[in-house]
């Protein structure tokens, strides 16, 4: 398999088709790595290494470059070292990013960082540490040595750890697929099993033959437009829930009316009739409605429960009064959208606090998209922001 991927590495779309196959032959694929990734795929271990030179815009030589300084001198250590041993001429700045947004440079992290933020704390690196690396090789040029010595730049690093975000899981998966053309450590629909479960939607691989009114979700992976006899256009969508895959055709009018909703690498829903698959032997869905995620959490009624913390003095309701104005303002939808509902906490009686909810009234309902739910999570925190449904609850 590495062999086979390795001949066809140019191909973006064609590592994406073999790298599907080789999860559905049950392969494991380890992401790039700086540290041990050559140019082309390799296999070891029961497992393919993906290669350096399928990162889009890092070539054979950037990589070339980067193996011999690894030859020479032993594995990267962390950023400023990569930057310092792999001349600058072939491994630029641009380079170096994708490399960071491929994950080739995720072997850096440090602290417990997870994926998300070490990503974010490389780029934000990046351009002290290419600086410094210059800076280096100018003085090595020039015959100087540093009085001090090699002054580890990693100090300004160290004290970035703490006060950079960390990227959102999407802006993540979407650096990837940059980078690399597919969506290599997750899938932008795992943010949303939870609540699509809880909305009673099934994974495509637990699909069975069921009457009109059915939904099916899934993330856009291609869309074929033929014309139909009767002068209009039918639509063949390909979506994907990591789970498997499946066709949805919107015939007609099914078509035109949700045409501007249909792109490629949109998280949809589609509501319709699932059919037998005669020919390919599974299901397959004939669609009368498509709906995105912030459709359906309008349609399901879902109450959004933010945790605003305390309110013991007035200066503290004014403070989380213009917070939150700021947060949901944009996505007001009055009478028509999400009612939102607010935890406070306040001293009560002999000092003791009583925790209620407090209801906004319908002139604050909200859509309740995503950016909404990010707005509110940065002001609030993770863990104090969900949706709550009739039935059931999911967190985001």
């Amino acid at each position: 398999m590495a062999a086979t991927m390795s001949a066809d590495m140019q191909n973006i779309d064609k590592v994406v088709t073999l790298v599907d196959e080789a999860r559905r032959m049950g392969l494991a694929l380890a992401p790039p790595c700086v540290n041990r990734s050559a140019f082309r795929f390799t296999g070891a271990s029961g497992q393919v290494m993906y290669g350096l030179g399928a990162v889009r815009g890092v070539g054979e030589g950037p990589v070339a470059a980067l193996v011999e300084a690894r030859t020479e001198s032993g594995p990267f250590l962390d950023l400023a070292d990569f930057c310092s041993r792999v001349d600058a001429r072939k491994a630029n700045r641009r380079v170096v990013e994708a490399l960071i947004r491929a994950g080739a440079l995720d072997v850096f992290a440090v602290d417990g960082e997870d994926v998300n933020h070490v990503r974010a704390r490389l780029l934000s690196e990046l351009p002290d540490a290419l600086q410094g690396a210059e800076q280096a090789a100018r003085t090595l040029a020039a015959g100087m040595t540093d009085l001090f010595g090699e002054v580890a730049p990693a100090q300004g690093a160290s004290a970035r750890r703490g006060v950079v975000a960390p990227l959102s899981t999407r802006e993540r998966l979407e650096g990837e697929k940059e980078a690399l053309g597919l969506f290599l450590t997750g899938h932008p629909i795992e943010a949303y099993l939870a609540e699509l479960g809880a909305l009673g939607i099934s994974r495509i691989a637990d699909l069975r033959p069921r009457r009109a009114g059915q939904l099916v979700a899934g993330w856009v992976v291609s869309q074929r437009i033929l014309a139909s006899r009767r002068g209009g256009e039918n639509c063949f969508v390909e979506i994907d829930d990591r789970s498997g895959r499946i066709e949805v055709a919107l015939f007609g009018d099914a078509f035109e009316t949700h045409r501007a909703l249909i792109t490629k690498g949109a998280i949809l829903i589609f509501e319709g009739d699932i059919q037998p698959d005669e020919a390919g032997g599974g299901v397959k869905v004939r669609g009368e409605r498509v709906l995105r995620i912030d459709d359906l959490r309008l349609r399901a009624r879902g109450e959004l429960r933010v945790e605003v913390g305390a309110l013991l003095t007035s200066a503290d309701h004014e403070a989380i009064t213009t917070r939150l104005r700021r947060c949901l303002e944009p996505a007001r939808r009055p009478h028509t959208g999400c009612a939102v509902n607010l935890l406070v906490r306040a001293r009560g009686a002999e000092g003791h606090f009583a925790e209620g909810r407090v209801r906004l009234g319908p002139d604050w309902q909200v859509t309740p998209s995503d950016d909404l739910l990010e707005r509110l999570r940065a002001e609030f925190g993770s863990e104090r922001v969900r949706l709550a449904y009739a039935a059931s609850e999911a967190s985001l």
